[in-house]
């Protein structure tokens, strides 16, 4: 999946600093339900998150740096960096840092 063409379209969005749009956000949701199909349901099994929280845990889950998912999304890293700590907290009921939370992310099955 990490070849794939939209996932190179995002990470040529962020560096010409550019934010997805919604379609982005769309297609890259289906891709993520074709090609890793248990990790959205097992997401969302954690608790409720709102879209933007949802674009942060799959860029995550795809391996994208901070400080694109802050282009992305149209937020600062700053923000970025609070998100995770939260959603640690908020999903995993555990506090630690947003290293912490991008391996909660990636492992989740």
């Amino acid at each position: 999946m990490q070849t794939h063409a939209h996932i190179f379209h995002l990470h040529r969005l962020a560096a010409r600093s550019d934010t997805a749009k919604p379609e982005d956000w769309d297609q890259l949701r289906q891709l993520i339900t074709e090609y890793d199909s248990r990790f959205l349901p097992a997401l969302n099994s954690c608790g409720n998150i709102s879209g933007r929280e949802l674009a942060i845990c799959m860029l995550i889950r795809l391996r994208f740096i901070p400080s694109e998912i802050a282009l992305l999304t149209g937020l600062s890293s700053q923000q970025i960096t609070n998100m995770r700590t939260r959603l640690l907290q908020r999903l995993f009921g555990q506090k630690g840092s947003t290293r912490d939370f991008d391996a909660r992310i990636r492992q989740l099955t």
